[in-house]
């Protein structure tokens, strides 16, 4: 166990070179005019990135792929439990894969082009893409997910269709489920694992049901009862006490007002959902950076390896469109998340340190 756990912490220092540079994003909007071949180098992109610039979509497909690479590259010093755990972590690209069939099969979208914007996960996945595709209807969906690794999501599923009608909710419902069975196996893992990355994973929880809440409330108006249905398990510091508190408030400003110091400090003034989506988006950032490179223990630092990256190369992703589409600077910092990227902290001792960075 002790030699997995080095050869885990070697393979995470071996592929967190990019950690070094936190400015490399806004130095890739900042150059606007210039070959970012260097600045990709410095994010961990193999030479093939530079080529692909004018292609964001092939751009972001070939992310997509270097980020499974990763996570295979990291699975191989992990048995188990834990092994098990990232590996349903995952499940997140197979099931927006089938959100996405849902959704065309719903509006009758042509298949080519479903097709084409669904992911390709390889090894990872349960069920292949064409056989989704071959579905004709919803319902024929659910029988198909019946027969491979979701047939406790497909029944839930048709159930809250046939109540529903309706494609958002049940998509809802599905990322629920997702984090759920998150959770589930989450209870398999090693208590000296799951005592340390309860934290982490709460944050996480956290984040998804303030946002979830906020948005199911103010942008759909939802009902308190149906909100607190779709809702993930609650997290570190937003329990059910502080979820039901915050769904019986009637403006934004009133929900921000009733939250836990922590996220109060956080998300106040934010008055858009975007910008407190990425207020939210750094403090989770620089919590899991700070435990990265202080934490001895090698899944904390896994787990907290998989949250960063992912969310590095979804803004490479976000950078590298705004550029070929010509947009201003502020522009895409905005949409890639960067304007707070100053405004929360961590401290030595691994809890959050939400003072004004400067």
């Amino acid at each position: 166990m002790q030699a997995k756990h080095a050869y885990l912490n070697t393979r995470l220092n071996l592929l967190s070179g990019w950690m070094k540079r936190t400015d490399l994003n806004r130095q890739l909007i900042r150059k606007a005019d210039a070959r970012p071949d260097d600045l990709l180098s410095q994010a961990g992109l193999p030479q093939i990135f530079s080529g692909l610039l004018s292609q964001p979509d092939e751009f972001d497909r070939q992310l997509h792929q270097l980020f499974l690479h990763e996570v295979t590259l990291l699975l191989r010093a992990t048995t188990g439990a834990l092994r098990e755990f990232v590996i349903q972590w995952l499940r997140q690209y197979e099931l927006l894969n089938i959100k996405t069939v849902l959704r065309a099969r719903a509006y009758g979208e042509p298949i080519d082009s479903t097709r084409i914007t669904l992911l390709d996960i390889g090894g990872y996945a349960s069920l292949s893409a064409e056989t989704l595709l071959a579905a004709e209807d919803v319902n024929e969906i659910f029988r198909v997910l019946e027969h491979y690794n979701y047939a406790g999501l497909a029944q839930k599923a048709r159930r809250n269709y046939q109540e529903q009608q309706n494609i958002f909710d049940l998509e809802a419902m599905i990322d629920r489920q997702y984090f759920v069975d998150l959770m589930q196996h989450f209870q398999f893992l090693d208590p000296a694992h799951k005592k340390a990355l309860q934290p982490l994973l709460g944050m996480q929880l956290d984040r998804v049901n303030l946002l979830w809440l906020l948005r199911y409330r103010l942008n759909y108006g939802m009902d308190t009862s149906h909100i607190y249905y779709l809702l993930a398990p609650t997290g570190r510091w937003l329990d059910k006490a502080v979820l039901m508190t915050l769904l019986h408030q009637d403006t934004m400003e009133e929900m921000l007002q009733q939250l836990p110091p922590a996220w109060h400090k956080t998300v106040a003034g934010k008055q858009q959902l975007t910008r407190l989506e990425n207020a939210a988006d750094q403090l989770l950032q620089n919590y899991y950076m700070g435990l990265f490179r202080r934490s001895p223990d090698s899944v904390v630092r896994l787990v907290c390896y998989l949250w960063l990256r992912q969310h590095q190369l979804k803004q490479v992703a976000i950078i590298i469109k705004g550029r070929e589409l010509g947009l201003e600077s502020s522009m895409i910092s905005d949409a890639a998340g960067l304007e707070d990227q100053d405004q929360a902290g961590s401290n030595p001792g691994g809890e959050l340190n939400l003072a004004r960075a400067g």
